[in-house]
């Protein structure tokens, strides 16, 4: 598809193990999602529920990142010639991966495409203190100008829950301790997706004041979560 040659920002935001079961926009009785609520009228901003390529990170990223029709078509994901990274680097973009994760997240993603990557593994101190608010004083470092495709890798929603946003007791809305597993697991998870939520008010803020020319922002997951659905928790099953 042809492109223009004036600047524009594209960014993809990967969530981690968030399911719209627990995101008040898809209907969820918690007001888990208050900055997302409020965009849901704006005729610029459209919502959907999707499947993943897997059930977990490392298989579904290099699916995620390789455009293919069907699922099952290992040539296209051996070859790498419909990789995200590189398909924006031909049309011009300058490419960036931002995570809040270790690197081999990509394992199996071509990443000779890639001309900014930073990673929980590489440079931990981005990470340690603030949690996935690390992403946020990466994005600010970006220059403006030009083409831009920007991938920013949560972490925050993934157990441990708790741990991953602690350090923000303005999130701890819903009690997690001296409780049963079940109500404390869902109360940590729920409080996660309210981080993630206010991560992204910040993040589109940002993007909205430092981007020259059309801003293009996707909110999306790696895959879902179990909170309890037929017994099961967390992601790994089948």
């Amino acid at each position: 598809t042809a492109m223009p040659a004036t600047p524009m920002t594209v960014v993809v935001v990967m969530g981690e193990s968030l399911t719209p079961n627990h995101m008040s926009l898809f209907g969820y009785n918690r007001k888990t999602t208050p900055f997302l609520d409020s965009l849901s009228s704006s005729p610029d901003f459209y919502f959907g529920k999707g499947y993943s390529a897997a059930n977990a990170t490392r298989s579904t990223m290099p699916m995620f990142y390789t455009l293919q029709y069907h699922p099952l078509d290992e040539s296209r994901l051996r070859k790498q010639d419909t990789n995200l990274f590189l398909l924006a680097k031909r049309h011009g973009f300058t490419t960036y991966y931002l995570s809040a994760q270790n690197s081999n997240c990509l394992n199996g993603v071509n990443l000779g495409a890639i001309d900014v990557m930073v990673t929980s593994d590489r440079q931990s101190e981005v990470f340690e203190e603030d949690k996935d608010e690390g992403l946020l004083r990466l994005v600010r470092e970006i220059p403006v100008g030009g083409k831009r495709f920007i991938v920013v890798h949560q972490r925050n929603v993934h157990l441990p829950y708790q741990e991953n946003t602690e350090h923000r007791p303005d999130f701890q809305r819903f009690p997690t301790q001296d409780l049963p597993f079940a109500e404390a697991s869902t109360n940590a998870y729920d409080n996660a997706v309210l981080y993630a939520d206010y991560l992204y008010r910040e993040l589109l803020a940002e993007l909205r004041e430092k981007s020259a020319g059309p801003l293009y922002v996707f909110f999306t997951s790696d895959h879902g979560e179990n909170l309890g659905e037929n017994g099961h928790w967390g992601h790994d099953q089948l």
